[in-house]
């Protein structure tokens, strides 16, 4: 994608080379595991705004990483020159941190059945030549697009482009050595709506490794409108209990909030709301939770985890009933199970509503009749290991089926663990696919909503 003459233009036998140099280092130096992860980043970038470019930026990064276990004391440390003097010198530093370290039995490199010998191709790596004034000069096509679809829209909250290139490799001891490489392209574009002095913002965005699924600028501009100008003349509530449609752009931010509490981590720390929840009911039996790393052309797919460990393609929930946890080859250690590819790496997520199969939000706010859909929410008000949450939050006030009009200045909360438990009704199959998790809009019995 970036042809450039520099430091980070490594081939893929250079930095194998350059990992296996660092290993070797580190048995000789006398320790008994090395892990070396070497990460290279190049990218490009633009913003424009009201009619103007506001930057344009190319950066590149290069890091490795050398990890030690010496008779299971461990020593990590890092280095941004791939120079082999300053890959010494890290190796060293991360053998003398492990002699002031205490041992940890369960501390050391994956097993080695668990290392991805053979990697999935996941169809993520889409390199292409960046033209930053042919990026500049269609960002102001779509600004100006944008800026007049609308009276209501008063000005531009920027538009920007991004494209990225990722290169990383893993080498251990156990003699095994893997490189992966991605891209990554961004688009975003914010409009400002105004009524009546009333200023709103809307979003639109794609995240993609493949150019040419980014969204055209018709697509971009109608959503960016749409966001902008659905909250205004917005209106407040009364104080109360009011049956809820979480709307598919925030849902997936609550299965995000599910999924805090079946880390490894959370478990033998004993700090998860959902703690020894393992083979335990806590949904409806129509809820599955499905986690793929290797769905094909996915900016959320991995062909190996970052410890190199194969992901796992499973049901974390399945009809309700946890299945399994998000587990590092040390935290499986820590609870005496076996690693899923987990180490920092989540996948696309699913759920599946197998009794109900709403099509729609339209059909779902029938089956609710009257309440309130939640379509944004505001702070990041989750207690991780209450499973308590309060957020600020707008959305629309329905009744007889039917959305009437927005409402703003509202507070919603409740508890992640009663709200899948006990509240869950039914989740409509809107979802949007760019989102890491393929959820759509869900129905709860109830939240508790501050008002007026």
């Amino acid at each position: 994608m970036i042809n450039n003459n520099d430091n980070l233009s490594n081939s893929e036998l250079e930095l194998e080379d350059i990992a296996c140099h660092a290993v070797a280092r580190g048995l000789a130096l006398g320790a008994d595991e090395v892990c070396v992860n070497i990460d290279i980043k190049r990218s490009n970038a633009v913003n424009v705004r009201n009619g103007e470019r506001e930057g344009a930026t190319f950066s590149r990064t290069a890091r490795l990483t050398v990890e030690v276990n010496c008779d299971g004391r461990q020593g990590c440390t890092y280095t941004t020159d791939l120079a082999l003097e300053d890959i010494d010198s890290a190796v060293i530093a991360a053998v003398d941190i492990a002699s002031y370290t205490t041992a940890d039995p369960y501390a050391g490199l994956p097993d080695k059945e668990d290392l991805a010998w053979d990697l999935p191709d996941i169809e993520n790596y889409f390199p292409t030549q960046v033209d930053l004034d042919v990026v500049t000069k269609d960002l102001l096509q779509l600004d100006e697009y944008a800026r007049n679809i609308n009276p209501l829209i008063k000005q531009s909250g920027g538009a920007s482009f991004n494209a990225s290139e990722y290169t990383c490799l893993i080498a251990n001891s156990c003699g095994f050595s893997k490189t992966t490489r991605q891209t990554s392209y961004s688009q975003s574009l914010g409009l400002v709506a105004e009524k009546d002095g009333h200023l709103e913002r809307g979003f639109s965005w794609m995240y993609t490794p493949n150019p040419n699924a980014l969204l055209s600028k018709e697509e971009m501009a109608q959503e960016a409108m749409r966001h902008a100008i659905e909250f205004l003349d917005a209106k407040t509530i009364k104080t109360g209990n009011y049956p809820v449609i979480l709307r598919e752009d925030i849902a997936g931010e609550f299965i995000d909030a599910l999924l805090t509490g079946l880390t490894g981590r959370g478990q033998y720390l004993k700090n998860s709301f959902l703690l020894d929840s393992l083979n335990t009911q806590i949904a409806p039996n129509w809820f599955t939770l499905t986690l793929d790393p290797y769905v094909k052309q996915s900016p959320y797919s991995y062909a190996m985890d970052d410890e190199g460990v194969k992901g796992i393609r499973e049901n974390i929930i399945e009809k309700g009933v946890v299945r399994n946890y998000l587990l590092s080859s040390y935290e499986a250690r820590k609870l005496n199970m076996t690693t899923n590819g987990h180490c920092n790496s989540l996948g696309k997520g699913y759920v599946l509503d197998t009794a109900h199969h709403i099509p729609d939000l339209a059909s779902l706010c029938r089956m609710m009749d009257k309440g309130i859909v939640i379509a944004d929410l505001m702070g990041s008000g989750l207690n991780s290991v209450t499973g308590d949450f309060s957020f600020g939050a707008r959305g629309f006030w329905v009744e007889k089926g039917i959305i009437q009009y927005p409402v703003d200045g509202i507070t919603i909360a409740g508890n992640i663990k009663n709200i899948f438990k006990e509240r869950l009704i039914a989740i409509a199959e809107d979802f949007d696919d760019r989102n890491q998790t393929n959820i759509g809009s869900m129905l709860l019995s109830d939240l508790k909503i501050a008002g007026d």
